[in-house]
């Protein structure tokens, strides 16, 4: 004669297997007075958004784009880069290698679809008695005031946030245009330099001072800087070639 298994009991949540697997049989523990799996909760990013270096929320603004609406999906983009059009000419898009899509047939073209979001902004940027419509909208200015020595893409996305969040943002540049390595780096017929100029055009117009022709040590000093603002963000870039 078979001997009878003891009723397996859970006393609780800990004591519950996390495979769906079954511990006796449904004579001992009958069908829904027992359970087989402890629900695991785990909050996980999109592969895109994950492999993004500016961390775009990729899928929202892809789903808005395909409705046309390339607007609403370009503001989603400079939540998080305020430089969708040099991006979308540039990046190296590793999203599109983590792009779920290619397991099916062939991954979305993504860093593509960005920068027609940024070419159809910058391409209705006048309307109606060829009035310019600010895209970017001010914020209130508080009383905190951040000096960033250095005009290039880490220099100008500092001011971008900060001046979002509020700050009186002062840029000093040692040359006499802002952009850094996208503009001296990087060959015309890689970027245009026209999209760029849009581009720092709308940060500056969030009410940004700048400072060109001013290199810090030869026309104002770094303790002048310390006293006169609040926090400093040093962005003088990587200029220095490397061997090969």
């Amino acid at each position: 004669m078979q001997e009878k298994r003891k009723k397996i009991e859970f006393k609780g949540a800990s004591d519950m297997p996390y495979l769906a697997v079954s511990l006796a049989n449904t004579e001992e523990n009958l069908t829904g007075n027992w359970r087989s799996v402890r629900p695991i909760y785990k909050n996980g990013l999109p592969p895109c958004k994950n492999a993004c270096p500016a961390g775009e929320e990729i899928p929202i603004y892809l789903g808005l784009i395909s409705q046309k609406r390339f607007r609403e999906g370009w503001s989603k983009i400079i939540e998080s880069n305020p430089f969708p059009g040099v991006c979308g000419h540039v990046c190296y898009h590793p999203c599109e290698k983590e792009c779920l899509r290619g397991r099916f047939d062939k991954e979305i073209s993504i860093h593509s679809i960005e920068r027609l979001a940024a070419d159809y902004v910058h391409s209705h940027r006048y309307k109606d008695n060829n009035k310019k419509k600010r895209e970017r909208k001010r914020a209130t200015k508080q009383g905190n005031k951040v000096a960033i020595i250095g005009g290039g893409p880490s220099g100008l996305t500092c001011a971008y946030f900060l001046s979002k969040m509020g700050y009186s943002v002062t840029i000093f540049e040692a040359s006499s245009t802002l952009g850094g390595m996208m503009r001296e780096g990087i060959p015309e017929y890689r970027l245009h330099k026209e999209t760029m100029d849009k581009e720092i055009e709308d940060i500056v117009n969030l009410g940004i001072e700048v400072r060109d022709n001013t290199r810090i040590g030869r026309d104002i000093d770094i303790e002048d800087i310390r006293r006169d603002y609040n926090a400093i963000f040093i962005a003088t870039g990587a200029h220095k070639a490397r061997k090969l």
